[in-house]
């Protein structure tokens, strides 16, 4: 009976087969090397070098600050202890402590401000991301926006009054 596959010799020649599988191989895995990061990093180039940058003292502030107690209506007082540092080019430094000098009231006023009106919850975090923003933007409207590039809050002490 008949099969409705038949069955095919097929013949290969081996050295096209071989000839086949060398091409593969040449062509496959090996032939690029995959990019490493050591390339990479070795490649990049800097604006500024980490050293190019300084942190210029805005001033030691001791804020009392009412919080309300969740679930009651009384306030409990607590004093907060921190440094202010802005982290600005070095090239600048000699420009923002001048204008900070001219500025130093009116932008220690908006600092009490900010932190005199902090919430619980934004004194529950503890990197303070909150209150940290609202004095960034103050002091880049206040000191120029180009002098200072970020704010650091430095020897946060929450103590009872």
């Amino acid at each position: 009976m008949p099969s409705a596959f038949q069955h095919q010799t097929v013949r290969f020649s081996w050295p096209a087969l071989l000839l086949a599988a060398f091409s593969l191989g040449m062509g496959g895995c090996g032939s690029e090397q995959a990019p490493r990061l050591v390339d990479y990093l070795e490649d990049l180039e800097f604006d500024a070098p980490a050293d190019a940058t300084v942190e210029v003292p805005l001033g030691s502030y001791h804020v009392p600050v009412a919080i309300p107690t969740r679930g009651k209506e009384d306030l409990t007082w607590r004093r907060l202890k921190f440094s202010l540092y802005a982290v600005t080019e070095a090239n600048r430094e000699k420009s923002l402590l001048e204008v900070l000098e001219h500025r130093k009231g009116p932008f220690q006023d908006e600092v009490l401000r900010i932190v005199r009106n902090v919430t619980t919850d934004e004194l529950e975090d503890p990197r303070l991301s909150s209150v940290k923003m609202r004095l960034t933007d103050m002091a880049r409207a206040q000191l120029g926006e180009s002098r200072v590039q970020q704010l650091v809050i430095v020897g946060t002490l929450e103590e009872p009054i």
